[in-house]
Formats: C-alpha cells, structure tokens, sequence
C-alpha cells in the first residue's frame, strides 16, 4: 500500500516538474523572438517654409507610420520618395493633422518633400537616410509624380481682358524643342482649354491670352507627352476667371452727361450766394 502511495506522489512531482518547466520560458526558446515588433514613428512638422526635422533615418526593410502636423498657415502635404518609394499624404490645412505609412525596402537616400507646386524650391525639403545593405537596382530608382498648379486662382476676378495664365510644376520638366518628339518619361508640355476649346500646346510655364471678352471664362492645362498623348496617369488643372467691365469715368460739370436739373440748381445756388454777399457789404459801408 505504501509503495502504492509512493509512485503516485512521484508521479505527481514529475507532472508538476514537467509543468513548471513548460512555464517558466527558459528551455530554449529565445525570449521575444514570437513577439511583435513595433511599427518605427516619425513626427515631422510642416510650416512655411521648411520640414521639421529635415533628416530623417531608418533601417532597411521597416515599415514606418509618419506623423504629419501642419503649423504653418498654409497648406501643406508631405511626399517621400526614392529608390521605387512612393509615399504621399492627404493636403492638410493650418492646425491639422495627418498620417501616412510607407515601406522601406532598400537601402540609400529618400527625398521628402511638400508637393505642393512652388513650396519645394523655397525650402520645404529633407531627405531620409535608410541604413543597410541591400541597395535598389538601377531600374527601382526614384518614382517622380508630377503634380500641377494653374493661375489665375480659381474665383479671381480680373480687371483686364488679356490674361496672364500660368502652370507652377513638380516632378514634371516642360520641353518646347520636344514637342512632337519621341516621349520621355517626366519630360513633355501642357495643353490649354479656354471655355471648352483647345487653344495650344507650350512647353514655358506662362502665355497670355488677349483679347478676352467681358465675364467667366474657365480655363483646363494637362500634362502632355511630348508627342501630345495625356500621361498615362492624367494630370489636370482647372479654374475659373471672371473679365469686369472697365470702371466708368466720373462726369465732369462741362460735360454733357451733367443733368440740365444739376446745372439749374447750381447756377440758382451762385446767384444766393452773390447776392447775399452783396448785403453783407451794403451793410458793413453803412456802418
């Protein structure tokens, strides 16, 4: 009976040895190496007229989610890009606040930037280092996506009827001694619609249309390959203008557009005037 007892209070230290031993975490199994590994954070501020930091840094192969805060007052956006990367986030306006998660597979150097057409060349870009080993081929190299801006502002009222109209560009090189040419990639010109009609092609930045008539004009530039096809991706801008009438000139009293009523009123209003200035004289003699 004792040796009964034995064997099962033996049997009952071995499961229990077996169990702490399954529970305890220290019988080769690497500690963490089943857990998750945190999503790296970047906090970067947008203001007028520069990225807050503008260097940045990461390992190959991570995921980064960044944290994009607009403490300027004008709009802004941010756009990371190279090496086969492309990452770009909603336009936020002053005070506000967005995110964007972009993938970092190669090694080497990330541009990061404002996309908004002119923020760029005054200042608002950086880059991001990513540190490793696995560099991008030749053929992953920098993903451009063009964007545009068209002026006059969209709602503007002009006092003129020859305009200036004008495209502000990123990510995208006008070439007037190609137009027509063999296509390449990032490189062409724009094409003008005013009021629904195609009015050219330029490859400059800037023409002037004359001769406008008076009222709302809506003006359309897209981006053009050099041969006059639209971008695979279609790039597109558009807005509206209104040409006032010119102001009319304020009549003078010699002019015929003076009221024969005024002109009456007037020359009554003299005749008081002179003839009570003659009493006040008659009266300052007699004294």
């Amino acid at each position: 009976m004792r040796n009964h007892k034995s064997v099962g209070v033996a049997a009952a230290l071995t499961i229990l040895s077996i169990f702490t031993f399954l529970i305890s975490g220290n019988h080769g199994i690497i500690p963490g190496s089943v857990q998750a590994q945190a999503t790296p954070q970047m906090n970067i501020a947008l203001q007028e007229w520069e990225l807050i930091p503008a260097a940045l840094s990461i390992s190959a192969g991570d995921t980064a989610t960044f944290n994009i805060s607009n403490t300027g007052r004008f709009g802004h956006a941010l756009e990371v890009s190279g090496n086969g990367t492309h990452g770009h986030s909603a336009t936020i306006c002053g005070g506000s606040t967005t995110t964007m998660t972009v993938g970092f597979e190669f090694s080497g150097t990330y541009r990061i930037l404002c996309p908004i057409p002119g923020h760029e060349g005054v200042g608002m870009v950086g880059e991001i280092t990513v540190d490793g080993s696995n560099p991008a081929r030749a053929s992953d190299a920098y993903i451009g996506i063009p964007l545009m801006r068209i002026s006059p502002r969209s709602g503007s009222t002009v006092p003129s009827t020859n305009q200036d109209v004008s495209v502000r560009l990123h990510d995208f090189t006008l070439n007037p001694d190609a137009i027509g040419g063999a296509n390449v990639t990032g490189e062409g010109n724009w094409e003008l619609t005013l009021d629904g009609t195609v009015v050219d092609t330029w490859g400059t930045t800037s023409i002037t249309l004359e001769n406008l008539a008076e009222g709302e004009h809506t003006i359309s530039a897209s981006l053009r390959n050099n041969d006059g096809t639209p971008l695979a991706t279609p790039v597109e801008a558009s807005g509206t203008f209104t040409i006032m009438p010119p102001a009319a000139e304020p009549p003078s009293v010699g002019d015929s557009t003076v009221p024969t009523a005024l002109l009456a009123a007037l020359s009554v209003l003299a005749v008081l005037l002179l003839g009570s200035g003659g009493l006040l004289l008659r009266r300052r003699s007699k004294i």
